[in-house]
């Protein structure tokens, strides 16, 4: 008899894993499209204040810099600190050079596209984030609605 209710119990653990694997594997596709842009912006905003740090060192100009200045910076690669590379999830990278061509994009702005192919033109175009809207936010994503404060923190609103 304990022999059966333990087969049964086994047997339950087994078809509960394993119907939920399944289940996870024709859902994750879905999932992850939804939150894929999310996690792109919270790197977007965490590298654009990263830029922003190196502009205002670079150039002596009071933080944040305008940001003119910080489209001139996606386009430069940048030698990322410790410090840095730890902020951006990239420790592997300390000491590399690494850009962030299309960190002033949001991946859920509905014109996504359309500045992606005019940044790969050299084309001008409007960021997808409000640069310093208040005084202790440095940009904000409509979008997403995560905006990166100027000490670096990210904030969603």
């Amino acid at each position: 008899m304990i022999g059966k209710k333990i087969s049964l119990v086994g047997v339950l653990i087994f078809a509960i894993s394993y119907l939920a694997t399944i289940g996870w594997n024709l859902v994750k596709e879905q999932v992850w499209t939804y939150f894929e842009p999310y996690f792109a912006c919270r790197y977007n905003l965490k590298a654009l204040w990263v830029l922003s740090q190196k502009v205002s060192r670079r150039y002596q100009v009071p933080f944040p810099p305008p940001v003119r200045w910080i489209k001139i910076a996606t386009k430069k690669t940048v030698m990322l600190t410790e410090r840095e590379a730890n902020y951006l999830g990239m420790s592997e990278w300390v000491g590399s050079y690494v850009d962030f061509p299309l960190s002033l994009i949001c991946p859920r702005d509905p014109k996504y596209l359309l500045k992606v192919a005019m940044d790969s033109q050299g084309l001008d175009y409007e960021p997808s984030y409000l640069w310093h809207p208040d005084n202790r936010t440095l940009a904000y994503c409509p979008y997403c609605r995560l905006a990166v404060l100027l000490d670096g923190k990210i904030e969603k609103r």
